[in-house]
């Protein structure tokens, strides 16, 4: 475990270093800013949907900063030990191929997609020259870290929405959206002149390391490996219509690092049995695309979570951050059961706007029945702070699903033409 030790130390070495250097500092700062960009929008959808931003950029913009130092850092680590190589590996490829994949859907900008196709090409083509475990094992060891910063932050960015979905009811949910600048640090694997005098810091490891199989490089010479940074960057889109976010970032968290485990596995094995490179090629996209559909099929067809019932109750789907009814302890997902003693109506709830003092009844959660009773005291011409789910027969603020940008960009042309 010593020599492990010292390649530990080695990454935290170099991670260290990493955005002191002018170069991969300034390309943190374009991913940085490209992150930066989503969450800008994030902030203007809801202003334009509610008139009120529940989740500011600026701050979302540091926290995914800090969160994707450390995946980045965690994500080097597990990339060294298991011996991703990028020497010959082909990975110049993805990033054009998931680009251009964006275009027919956002979804497909995952790298699981883009490696998944380049591997099959590559395997049934010749072309282009890609090394299969080590594109498979980039992918799972990104998924693996990306699965443990859904778990920590993947609820924090959670966008209200009222929707339509393909059944035809009107919902309340939210939209769980993630994104992290991720310097990462890789081994390249090159070859020293034989007899050359090698640095101190040379750390001589197990022959059955790296678990990942890296091709040598052809010609003479001593082959070792090299820290090499790169920059990428991590997105996350969910949603969250039949549970809570955070019970929605807990399940995919969960669903997506068993799929990173053993698309790691599959990677070992391709690089060691040369037939079990069909089965990882086929694995990586076809069991990322079986896990957002099984996800997308509960969120259609599951029972919704936020929504409201005349003469039942209205659930709170938002509160406004500093706001009277943050301030009493109003929270998302609790459930209005009547205002000043009066059932809940769609009228009892449009009268809210003209009261300055109201007694609500609260239900905390469908799952949790105990009541409690709160006061709100408007201040001001400032709103109470709170938004309901919709009731039966209310319009929808958005449809589910995502127009292609490609498409989008077309019908743009197509209108400034006519």
């Amino acid at each position: 475990m010593g020599a492990f030790s010292e390649l530990v130390k080695a990454v935290i070495r170099s991670y260290g270093q990493l955005l002191v250097d002018p170069v991969t500092g300034f390309l943190f700062l374009i991913v940085l800013t490209i992150v930066g960009t989503q969450y800008v929008r994030v902030e203007a959808n809801e202003k334009r949907s509610f008139g009120q931003a529940f989740n500011k950029a600026l701050p979302q913009m540091v926290k995914a900063m800090a969160f994707g130092l450390l995946g980045g850092f965690l994500s080097s680590i597990l990339l060294v030990l298991i011996g991703v190589s990028l020497t010959d590996s082909g990975i110049q490829y993805v990033l054009p191929t998931a680009l251009a994949l964006y275009l027919i859907n956002p979804r497909f900008l995952c790298f699981s997609y883009a490696g998944g196709i380049l591997s099959i090409l590559y395997l049934v083509t010749g072309w282009p020259r890609v090394n299969v475990p080590v594109i498979t094992g980039l992918v799972a060891c990104l998924h693996a870290v990306e699965s443990l910063l859904i778990r920590l932050s993947g609820s924090t960015c959670a966008s209200p929405v009222v929707l339509k979905r393909k059944e035809g009811d009107v919902v309340g949910g939210f939209v769980l959206q993630r994104f992290w600048p991720v310097p990462l640090i890789l081994l390249a694997l090159t070859t020293v002149p034989e007899g050359s005098v090698l640095p101190g810091d040379v750390i001589t490891l197990p022959d059955w390391w790296p678990l990942l199989r890296a091709p040598i490089p052809e010609g003479p010479g001593v082959p070792i490996f090299v820290m090499t940074p790169i920059m990428a960057g991590l997105g996350y889109s969910d949603l969250a219509l039949t549970t809570t976010p955070e019970r929605r970032s807990r399940e995919t968290s969960r669903t997506l690092a068993m799929y990173s485990v053993t698309l790691l596995g599959l990677s070992i094995l391709s690089s060691r049995v040369t037939g079990i490179q069909w089965i990882a090629a086929l694995f990586a996209p076809l069991a990322h695309e079986l896990v957002i559909w099984m996800g997308i099929r509960k969120e259609r067809e599951g029972k919704p979570y936020y929504v409201s019932t005349e003469g039942v109750g209205a659930t709170i789907l938002e509160v406004i951050p500093g706001s009277e009814a943050s301030r009493v302890g109003l929270k998302r997902g609790n459930i209005i059961t009547s205002i000043s003693g009066v059932a809940v109506t769609r009228e009892t709830l449009a009268s809210l706007r003209e009261m300055n003092d109201v007694v609500l009844e609260v239900v905390r959660s469908p799952e949790d029945p105990q009541r409690t009773t709160v006061r709100l005291t408007r201040q001001g011409d400032a709103p109470f702070g709170f938004f309901t789910a919709p009731m039966p027969g209310d319009q929808p603020l958005m449809e589910l699903g995502r127009q292609s940008p490609l498409v989008g960009f077309i019908k743009r042309i197509l209108r400034r033409t006519r």
